[in-house]
């Protein structure tokens, strides 16, 4: 179980978020599954997702998404990157800033992405940039596991490094000492758990005043 500093630390992260379902005692479902799904981002353990979206051009066709949107940014550290439109599908990398960053500049990630073609000066919003670029250059580049919080390690194992073999399937495919791996499959679960469970408390607690 998370302990009170972890829960508060998290509580303040949403807060702006929580503000919002304060004001909004009854949105839709939409909003619940995207939190959801970037729980652990929101709660600045994974440092970034990214999602396929149906974004219509059409805001009248878009409610739900502009409601989300509107919620997710009273987040003070998640932002989103348009990586690719596929008509009216929209690919989305929402990233916690603090997190993100500390990723990337690790040494050991700084060297690999630079192999691959990265900025030597690196900065944040250089490094999004050309990961944008590699998406337009082929499907999925590998290297997005790095922005996703996945261990080096495993990355290097899938895109075919001979002394790492493959181990098992979690969120990722793991890849030698299975270890680390767990350790942060854990954390992204426990995250997310938490999230779930303060905006659940909130919206408990609006329900009965309303």
């Amino acid at each position: 179980m998370a302990g009170l500093s972890y829960s508060t630390e998290i509580s303040e992260q949403l807060f702006g978020m929580i503000e919002w379902l304060e004001q909004h005692p009854h949105p839709n479902d939409f909003v619940f599954h995207l939190i959801e799904l970037l729980g652990a981002t929101l709660a600045g353990v994974k440092p970034a997702e990214i999602l396929t979206l149906t974004v219509y051009k059409d805001k009248a066709k878009n409610s739900d998404w502009e409601k989300t949107h509107s919620c997710l940014s009273r987040h003070k550290k998640l932002k989103l990157k348009d990586i690719r439109f596929i008509r009216d599908n929209r690919q989305i990398l929402f990233y916690h800033i603090s997190a993100l960053e500390r990723t990337l500049e690790r040494p050991v990630n700084l060297r690999f992405l630079r192999k691959l073609g990265y900025p030597e000066n690196y900065s944040l919003e250089g490094y999004l940039e050309h990961l944008r670029k590699r998406f337009k250059e082929i499907s999925f580049p590998h290297e997005i596991g790095i922005f996703l919080g996945y261990p080096l390690k495993d990355v290097m194992g899938f895109i075919g490094h001979p002394s790492l073999k493959f181990i098992k399937t979690r969120a990722w495919k793991v890849y030698g000492d299975a270890r680390l791996s767990d350790k942060r499959y854990q954390d992204f679960r426990e995250a997310r758990a938490e999230v779930l469970r303060i905006i659940s408390e909130t919206m408990e607690k609006e329900a009965v005043l309303h």
